[in-house]
């Protein structure tokens, strides 16, 4: 755990580049050497991370693009396995590969979306734990962060390509096809916390796993292959266990208390910052909170729809530091929000720990860990 704390530190104190207005040029160059570091860290591991039997295995198992494409995963994705897998057999190039273009996406897009991009990559870290343990997900998100960009740019055509080729991806990212109407919805602060208290209110009430269930029943009665299929899916989805060493109760009550801490905060600058774009981030992440609230306690993979959203965590606590004009005001800010994102990755360590703890590389000679 010395490293992911240590790496969390280091952050931390870059993030004072922004604090302290250093020169662009300097951020920078400090901002990319921060980026590198991640990359290396992640292209490097060695049966470190989640699921990476079921990558590695993916991987070095087939060779014909028929192999890649049966259905286990995204086409794009699989696409992406096999063109890399035509010209090496090494899983460490794959990840390294993986590693620059899931972290690098991410580095360039947050640089051009948000002037405090060191603060930003503080959280980025704290959030994501910097995509050190990148899966075909992290690979969606980042390209998702195109979709974010042309949202703001209000470039509807390219909106849709960036959204249809992350969900070729990871199917997840269908949920991004709402961003776009939802993020020019003028929404009060007032009614943002109606919407959050009544999803909140589904969730808890069990009415979302019963009108599921009805659903699903619903679906079934059709008959056919396609609602066979469907009414699979649904059941697949109802029924997945998450593999976390955290009881599922005790990390929904984490993730609601987290969410309903931050929110009046991020709700309260909104007067400050007067932006059209503080509003359209506001409405995003609030769609997130009423997906987790309504749907993660009848599944957990419905939490992977709000993975896509995080990002826009990211932007909304650097751009809330970033309009402060009084200094002690904002770095009394700055402590709060690095207590925060400490919560944040130390609850997202602590999930898998055994898999994550300690880190091993491709230089280890003995790595007893046996990955699931």
């Amino acid at each position: 755990m010395v490293l992911y704390y240590s790496l969390f530190l280091f952050f931390f104190f870059l993030s004072f580049f922004d604090i302290e207005k250093v020169k662009t040029e300097v951020k920078t160059t400090v901002y990319y050497f921060g980026v590198c570091l991640l990359i290396l860290l992640s292209g490097f591991r060695w049966k470190t991370g989640t699921d990476w039997g079921l990558y590695y295995y993916y991987f070095t198992m087939y060779d014909r693009f028929g192999e890649f494409n049966n259905g286990q995963f995204e086409i794009l994705y699989a696409t992406y396995t096999y063109l890399i897998k035509s010209f090496t057999d090494s899983y460490s190039v794959f990840l390294m590969i993986s590693a620059t273009i899931i972290i690098g996406i991410k580095a360039i897009m947050i640089k051009k979306l948000e002037p405090f991009f060191m603060v930003s990559l503080f959280a980025y870290y704290s959030l994501f734990i910097g995509d050190l343990f990148a899966v075909r997900q992290s690979l969606a998100i980042s390209i998702s962060l195109f979709s974010f960009y042309y949202i703001i740019k209000q470039k509807k055509l390219f909106f849709l390509i960036s959204v249809i080729v992350a969900t070729l991806v990871h199917n997840s990212a269908v949920v991004l096809f709402l961003a776009y109407p939802l993020f020019y919805v003028k929404i009060n602060n007032k009614t943002t916390v109606v919407i959050i208290v009544l999803s909140l209110f589904l969730g808890v009430s069990g009415v979302m796993n019963l009108l599921l269930s009805k659903f699903q029943f619903l679906i079934e009665g059709f008959g056919g292959a396609d609602s066979e299929r469907i009414a699979g899916k649904l059941d697949a989805y109802t029924t997945e266990v998450s593999a976390s060493k955290i009881d599922s109760n005790v990390a929904f009550l984490i993730s609601a208390l987290r969410r309903i801490i931050i929110l009046p905060i991020i709700l309260y600058f909104r007067k400050d910052v007067q932006s059209a774009v503080y509003d359209g981030y506001i409405n995003l992440f609030t769609f997130s909170n009423v997906i987790f609230f309504t749907l993660s306690q009848v599944s957990i993979v419905f939490v992977r729809f709000t993975s896509y959203f995080t990002v826009i965590e990211i932007l909304i606590i650097a751009m809330v530091l970033r309009i402060q004009k009084d200094k002690r005001k904002q770095f009394l800010l700055f402590v709060f929000f690095a207590i925060y994102m400490g919560f944040r990755i130390f609850v997202s360590l602590n999930t898998y720990l055994d898999l994550y703890d300690p880190y091993y590389w491709i230089f280890d000679k003995y790595i007893p860990r046996i990955p699931y």
